[in-house]
Parts: C-alpha cells; sequence; structure tokens
C-alpha cells in the first residue's frame, strides 16, 4: 500500500472517530463532576481534596493529573467541563495515531497495519468515555505510549507516560509494575544487559514521578490508599462486573488474541533484535532485511522482520496483562491474528473482508435500535448518551439551582453525586462514600447518617408518582420512620423515559422539618429481642 493512500485510509478512520464523538457529545458523565468539584475547590484556594470546605479533607477522586487539568479548566474563559470534553476526545485522537503508529511497526505498512487503530476508531465505546469528560482517554493514551516506550527500550518515553498512567488511575501502577516485570525477566532470560539496563532506568523514572505524590497523600490524608478505594473495595465484585462487560464488548477479539500469541510464539525470529522498525512486505525490504525464522511458523509467511518477531516474542505477555485495561492492545493481537489468517489460508481479501466487518460490527451493536441477543440491560450507545444528558439537564440542574435558592448552605445527603454537588456548592453526604470518609470505612447505615443531621435527602426513583428506589441507599432512608416523622417531601424533579423500559429517573427531594433525636427510635429487631 502506498503512503498517500496509508494516509487517507488513516484520515478516514480518524474522520470516522470524530463522527461517534459528536454522536456522544450530549454524554458527560456524572462522575466527571466529582473531579471538577475537587479542581474548583483547588482553584478557589481550598486545598486538593476538599470537598466540604471547613471539614477534614478526603481523597474523593482517584485522577489527580486529570483533576489538576480540571483546576486549569476553570480558569480558562467558557465552561470548564466543555473543555475537559474537548480534551479527552483530542486525547482519543491521539491514542488511535499512535495505535496506527504501533500497527505499522508490528503488522506491516499496508491494511493489516491499520487493523488495531480502525478498531479502536469505530468503536462507539471508546468515542463515549472519551467525550465524557473522565480521565480514560488520557490513561488509554499513557498506558498505550509506555507500552511503545517499553517494547522499544527508550526509558524516556516509558517512564514518564507509565508514571502519568500511575497518577490518572489507580491501577496504572499496577499494570506498570507487571509489564515492567515481564519485560525485565524476559531481558534476564535473553542475558540482554541493555535492555535490563533500560528497564532500570524506567523504573526510577516511574518512581520519581509518583513518589512525591503518595508521600503528599499520606501527610494530607492520613492514607496510602485513595477513599475511593476504600468505599469500592468488595473482593472480584468489580472484577465480575468487568469481565461480563469485557466480555461482551470484545467477544470476537478475545478470540483472536491467543491465536495472535501463538503465532507469534512459534514464529519468533532472531532473538535480541532491536524493537522499532516498521515491518514492510517482504517484496519491499531492503537487503538484508530479508524474513528468516529459526523453526518454520506463521510468522514466516505473514511477512514479519527478525526485529518485529523477537518485539513480539518478549513484549506480547506484557500486553496480555495491560489488555485489561486498555483494548488498543487487545486489537493489536487480533490484527496480528487476522494477518498470519490472511497468509496461512486464503487470499489477502478473504480475511480482510471478515475484518471490516468486525470493524462495523460495534457500530451496529452499540448504535442501532435493534437488540441483539444477548445483550445487556443497559442501552445502546446512542439511547444512553440522550438519556444522560437529558438527566443532567432536566433533572440534576434544575435541582441544584432550587438547593442554591431555597437552601444556601444546607447539608445535602444523596446518592448521585456529581453535576448537583459541583452545581449547588452545597455541603454533601455521599452516600455512596466516594467522598465520605465515615461511610466508607464503616459502611451506609441509616441510623448514622440520620444523626448526622442532613438539612436534605434526596433520593433516586425509578418512577415519579411511587417510590421505587434505583439504590437500597435510598430505599433504606426512604422507609425509616426517622425520615416519615422528621422530614417532609418537598419536590420531585423527574425526566420521563420514552427511549427503553428500564423505568423513569425521579429525584424526591425531603426537607427536615423538626429536630429528631436517632436515639428514639427503636429498629424492629431490638425491639423483637425485648
Amino acid at each position: 500500500m502506498s503512503e498517500s493512500r496509508r494516509r487517507t485510509l488513516l484520515a478516514a478512520l480518524c474522520l470516522a472517530y470524530v463522527g461517534f464523538v459528536s454522536l456522544a457529545w450530549p454524554y458527560t458523565m456524572d462522575d466527571a463532576y466529582i473531579s471538577l468539584r475537587y479542581a474548583d475547590h483547588l482553584a478557589r484556594g481550598l486545598g486538593l481534596g476538599s470537598w466540604n470546605p471547613g471539614e477534614t479533607p478526603v481523597e474523593g477522586y482517584s485522577n489527580f493529573l486529570w483533576v489538576l487539568w480540571m483546576a486549569i479548566a476553570t480558569r480558562l474563559p467558557g465552561d470548564p467541563m466543555s473543555w475537559t470534553k474537548s480534551l479527552g476526545a483530542f486525547l482519543g485522537l491521539a491514542t488511535i495515531l499512535l495505535l496506527a503508529k504501533e500497527g505499522e511497526e508490528l503488522l506491516g505498512s499496508g491494511a493489516f497495519g491499520l487493523l488495531p487503530a480502525g478498531f479502536l476508531a469505530f468503536s462507539p465505546m471508546f468515542a463515549f468515555w472519551s467525550a465524557s469528560g473522565i480521565e480514560m482517554p488520557a490513561y488509554a493514551l499513557a498506558l498505550l505510549a509506555g507500552w511503545r516506550g517499553l517494547r522499544r527500550s527508550e526509558p524516556f518515553l516509558a517512564g514518564p507516560a507509565l508514571a502519568a498512567a500511575s497518577l490518572l488511575r489507580p491501577e496504572g501502577l499496577y499494570m506498570a509494575a507487571v509489564a515492567g516485570v515481564v519485560f525485565f525477566a524476559a531481558a534476564v532470560r535473553r542475558k540482554d544487559r541493555s535492555v535490563a539496563l533500560s528497564l532500570m532506568a524506567t523504573a526510577g523514572i516511574v518512581v520519581a514521578g509518583i513518589a512525591p505524590y503518595i508521600a503528599w497523600r499520606l501527610w494530607r490524608f492520613g492514607d496510602l490508599l485513595a477513599n475511593t478505594i476504600h468505599a469500592k473495595w468488595e473482593p472480584l465484585g468489580g472484577l465480575r462486573y468487568f469481565v461480563g462487560d469485557f466480555a461482551y464488548t470484545q467477544t470476537v477479539h478475545l478470540f483472536l488474541a491467543p491465536l495472535g500469541l501463538l503465532a507469534n510464539r512459534f514464529g519468533e525470529g532472531a532473538r535480541g533484535a532491536r524493537a522499532g522498525t516498521p515491518v514492510r512486505d517482504e517484496a519491499q525490504a531492503p537487503p538484508g532485511r530479508r524474513i528468516r525464522s529459526r523453526r518454520p511458523g506463521p510468522a514466516a509467511s505473514a511477512g514479519f522482520s527478525p526485529e518485529a518477531a523477537a518485539s513480539w516474542r518478549h513484549a506480547l505477555l506484557a500486553g496480555a496483562m495491560m489488555v485489561i485495561a486498555q483494548a488498543a492492545m487487545l486489537y493489536l493481537l487480533s490484527g496480528r491474528a487476522i494477518r498470519t489468517l490472511s497468509s496461512s489460508f486464503g487470499p489477502k481479501w478473504l480475511s480482510v473482508a471478515p475484518a471490516v466487518l468486525l470493524m462495523l460490527f460495534p457500530v451496529f451493536r452499540d448504535l442501532s435500535p435493534v437488540r441483539l441477543p444477548g445483550a445487556p440491560a443497559a442501552a445502546p450507545v446512542r439511547k444512553t448518551a440522550v438519556a444522560v444528558g437529558e438527566i443532567l439537564r432536566t433533572v440534576h440542574a434544575p435541582l441544584a439551582a432550587w438547593l442554591r435558592r431555597t437552601h444556601p448552605g444546607a447539608t445535602v445527603a444523596l446518592t448521585d453525586c456529581g453535576l448537583l454537588p459541583y452545581a449547588s456548592d452545597a455541603r454533601i453526604i455521599d452516600l455512596w462514600g466516594l467522598n465520605d470518609s465515615e461511610i466508607s470505612r464503616q459502611g451506609f447505615d441509616p441510623d448514622r447518617l440520620l444523626a448526622r443531621r442532613p438539612d436534605v435527602l434526596v433520593l433516586a426513583s425509578r418512577d415519579a408518582s411511587t417510590f421505587k428506589p434505583r439504590f437500597p441507599m435510598d430505599g433504606l432512608l426512604q422507609s425509616h420512620p426517622l425520615v416519615a416523622r422528621g422530614y417532609r417531601l418537598a419536590e420531585r424533579f423527574s425526566w420521563q423515559n420514552d427511549l427503553d423500559g428500564s423505568g423513569d429517573y425521579s429525584l424526591w427531594v425531603y426537607e427536615r422539618v423538626e429536630s429528631v433525636d436517632p436515639r428514639e427510635h427503636e429498629s424492629p429487631g431490638e425491639a423483637a429481642c425485648e
């Protein structure tokens, strides 16, 4: 494939990504406003970790670098969330371009080299999160850049990138450690001193980048872990959720990835060859760059150079670990398998055509109104984007304005802590405990919560006329005797869901009308004991 044609195809992939981002633009993840509240307080001089000014600081964010960027965005003209979403969309595009470069170096300069970038560009889910306002596109780019630096033995790329990933997501440090250990073990086995020294330099840069923040965290919050980790900790709970979602969105690639690993394993080229040289078709290879393999294997017929084969042989184990956090790695493996199958079992078009269909499948799955068999309960991407955008516009924003007008300075307890806390600027008790160290460590208890005497309770319901709790905490509070005696229903802010059958979204607002001592309440269990 000529360079001009390759650039044209890459430009088309980028335009497809931009189109999907525009479809998902109405969606802003409510959690993004949690980070924005911390960033706004930091920019106003209240200090980092100030959820409620004047109270004990809490690390209710897990994306330090993203919060710093948001603090800058609050001082730029215009809406800070628009700046944040724009940066996320740009970083998502940069991830696609970097993945295209990786595909060229590892899969060749032809159509196969563009497959990984194509899979990512045609993923509405990736565009969905890139436009959501959270740190995921920045984390994806940092992790991919770290992979590239490790693969090419470039510590001044890998070190800063993996340090940034560690400061963007809590699991970033784990991913960096796993990748470093795998690469280091491979270097020791090959007795490659230069690679081992490069990895040690990378590790030093990562430690130097994250150690100051960890030390500051210990001084500021008195804990080595963020409060969000305490609040979300449930053994294997998050893993079960992730595996189900990941298996649904990446089913075919999960089958192709092991084939990519096997193709690489049995197509290993010269040991110790330097990584990073772009792979060309064999007919284009310069003298001295003919395909060689110590044993017959798929890589020999697939057109892999010894440099690329050695690179893949020792780097893909780390990539297999990192794929848990980033689909880009999975797409590299998938593209490798498709290239091998093409060269082994038939003409190129016979595998390119299914690859194109595989690229277009997520578009149908996530944007089509047709529900596929086995699809999760969640609505397709476009529908979810519209729904969440409408909820923030028609429910959360008006309720925040109502709180500012009728209850300035009030203490408000609620579950959906995002736009409401940021826009209302009230004192907030987060019922999930993400921004409340007491709830995160002791768990939610309605008696303990009511003993803190919140002025307002905001409870989420699936119906505007009959209370149907969205979360367990909402139901426990709404049915609590102290709420019936000491609070009154003041307002309801609702959005009627005409998109699917998952129910409406309604926030029921209860005002405290009298002082009730929680110790006066006797639970049914205690009465039975008597």
